[in-house]
C-alpha cells in the first residue's frame, strides 16, 4: 500500500510554487516597465542624435532599446531563470556603458545600482552585495581612466549641461527608471506580505491537523500526553493533584452496526461537545481513538473533585442523542487515576486509568471508578 504524502510536503511544494509565481510576476513587471522606459527614451534618443550626432554611446543605447523591445515581445516564451539573468545583464550593460563613456556625469551608476538591487531581490542579498562591489570596482576603474586621460567624454561637457535633450535623457533614467523599479518592488513586497500571512494561517491549520482529531476537533493523545506531562510538573511544584480520566462509550458498536457510520460519527461529535461542557475550561479533553477519550484534570486538591467531574461526564453522556428521528442511547465507563496517589508519571497514569475503565465495564458500565494500585473502586454514577 502506497504511503500517503505528508501534508507538510504538500505545503512546502505549494509554498515554492507561489514563490516562483511571485518572482515571475516581479520580473515581468520590471520588463514591462523597461519597455515603457525604452518607449519614452526613443524620442529622447532621436533628440540626442540630432544634437550631438550618431556617436558610439547612442548607437549602443539604440541597440539596447531594440533588445528591450524584443525581450518584452518574447517574455511569455522565456523561462524565469533566463528572464532574470537577461534582465540583470541588460541593467549592467546600460550601467557599464554609461560608466565608461560618461563617468560620474552620466547615469551609468544608477543602472548598476538597480542591477545590484534586482540581483539581491531575485537571488540573494550576498549575490547583490557581490554585484554592488564589482560595480564599485568598475566605477573606480572608470574614474582612474578619466583621471589619467585614457578615457574622455564624447562631447563638450559645457554644451552637454546646457542641452535640453541631455536633461530629458537624465530625467528618464534618474526619475522614471527608479520609480518604475520601486513600484514593481513595492508590489512584490505587498505580495510577500500576503504570502507570509497565508503561510502563517496554513501553518496554524497544519499544526491543528497534526495535533487534533479531524472528526471531533479534540486534541489527539500525543498532544494530551504533552499537556499531562506539563500538568504533572506544575502539580509537583504546587503540591496538588492531577487526574486522568479514561472514558469509553457504552453501546457505541450497536449504534454503528444498527444505524451506520454516519450515525456513529454524529455520536462522537456530540460526545466530544458534551465532554468539553462537562469539564472546566483549563482541563484537556482528547480523543484516543475509536470511541475512547481521555480527560486531563489539573490543579486538584481533593480527589472527590475528580469524582464529581466523572459523575458530570456520566450524566452528560447518559442523555440520549437524536439522529434522523431516532434516539440513540449512549453511556460511558470512566476510569480515574490520580497523581501522585496512583502513579508519578504520565504513561503509568494513563495505563492505570485505562485498566480502571475496563474494570468499570466489567462491573456494569455507565459508572466511574478509581484505580487503587492494582485494584479499582467502582462507584455508580
Amino acid at each position: 500500500m502506497q504511503k500517503a504524502p505528508s501534508p507538510v510536503v504538500g505545503f512546502d511544494h505549494d509554498l515554492k510554487s507561489q514563490l516562483t509565481g511571485m518572482r515571475h510576476r516581479l520580473v515581468d513587471r520590471v520588463y514591462l516597465a523597461a519597455g515603457v522606459l525604452a518607449l519614452l527614451y526613443v524620442p529622447v534618443l532621436a533628440w540626442r542624435v540630432h544634437d550631438v550626432g550618431w556617436h558610439f554611446q547612442l548607437q549602443l543605447h539604440a541597440a539596447l532599446v531594440g533588445l528591450t523591445f524584443l525581450l518584452v515581445l518574447l517574455l511569455p516564451r522565456l523561462s524565469l531563470s533566463l528572464k532574470s539573468a537577461t534582465l540583470v545583464c541588460l541593467f549592467l550593460l546600460l550601467g557599464l556603458i554609461g560608466v565608461f563613456t560618461m563617468g560620474m556625469v552620466g547615469t551609468g551608476y544608477w543602472w548598476c545600482l538597480q542591477a545590484a538591487v534586482m540581483v539581491a531581490t531575485l537571488y540573494s542579498i550576498r549575490a547583490g552585495a557581490v554585484v554592488a562591489v564589482i560595480c564599485a570596482l568598475l566605477l573606480m576603474l572608470s574614474g582612474a581612466g578619466f583621471i589619467s586621460g585614457e578615457l574622455a567624454l564624447p562631447f563638450d561637457l559645457s554644451f552637454h549641461v546646457r542641452s535640453p535633450s541631455a536633461w530629458a535623457a537624465f530625467l528618464v533614467v534618474v526619475v522614471f527608471a527608479p520609480l518604475a523599479l520601486l513600484l514593481a518592488l513595492g508590489s512584490y513586497q505587498s505580495t510577500v506580505e500576503r504570502l507570509v500571512a497565508q503561510v502563517n494561517e496554513q501553518r496554524d491549520q497544519l499544526e491543528r491537523q497534526v495535533g487534533h482529531d479531524t472528526l471531533t476537533g479534540l486534541p489527539l493523545m500525543r498532544l494530551a500526553s504533552d499537556r499531562l506531562a506539563v500538568a504533572i510538573k506544575h502539580a509537583r511544584r504546587a503540591d496538588n493533584k492531577v487526574a486522568v480520566l479514561f472514558v469509553d462509550l457504552d453501546g457505541f458498536k450497536a449504534i454503528n452496526d444498527g444505524h451506520g457510520h454516519a450515525a456513529g460519527d454524529h455520536v462522537l461529535r456530540q460526545v466530544a461537545h458534551r465532554l468539553r461542557l462537562a469539564v472546566r475550561d483549563e482541563d484537556t479533553v482528547a480523543r484516543v481513538g475509536g470511541d475512547e477519550f481521555v480527560v486531563v484534570i489539573e490543579g486538584l486538591v481533593d480527589p472527590e473533585d475528580a469524582a464529581r467531574l466523572a459523575g458530570n461526564i456520566n450524566a452528560a453522556l447518559a442523555r440520549p442523542i437524536e439522529w434522523q428521528g431516532a434516539v440513540l442511547p449512549v453511556g460511558a465507563s470512566v476510569g480515574i487515576a490520580l497523581f501522585p496517589d496512583h502513579a508519578d508519571d504520565a504513561e503509568s497514569l494513563r495505563r492505570l486509568a485505562d485498566a480502571a475503565m475496563y474494570q468499570v465495564k466489567r462491573s456494569g458500565k455507565n459508572s466511574y471508578g478509581f484505580a487503587r494500585n492494582a485494584s479499582v473502586v467502582v462507584r455508580r454514577a
